[in-house]
């Protein structure tokens, strides 16, 4: 029997997979007032982290198959849903702490 990933052979190259992608969903409250937030159990961050834990295990499996990963990212629903001006300082904040997921 054959042990090959996603029933390859062992003389198949696997193909290029060009980007992973995690959704979430925000919401205005996920963003705490900057005044309020410790800025690590905000809601926002804890959903950007969760996505960028899923993103990298897909990515190390998906490599260790013997694909290659081009790129990672996150996507959200749309900005409009959930960005208010309120939240203008929460905003800087998670900008200026945030990591790079890729």
């Amino acid at each position: 029997t054959s042990h090959y990933p996603l029933t390859m052979t062992k003389h198949a190259k696997p193909f290029r997979i060009r980007t992973i992608t995690a959704f979430t969903i925000l919401h205005p409250s996920d963003f705490p007032p900057a005044e309020t937030g410790d800025g690590e159990n905000d809601p926002v961050l804890q959903k950007i982290d969760q996505c960028s834990t899923l993103l990298h295990e897909a990515k190390s499996r998906l490599s260790e198959a013997g694909y290659e990963i081009q790129t990672v990212r996150i996507a959200t629903n749309p900005f409009g849903e959930w960005l208010t001006l309120k939240h203008d300082a929460s905003i800087n904040h998670l900008t200026s702490t945030s990591d790079d997921v890729s």
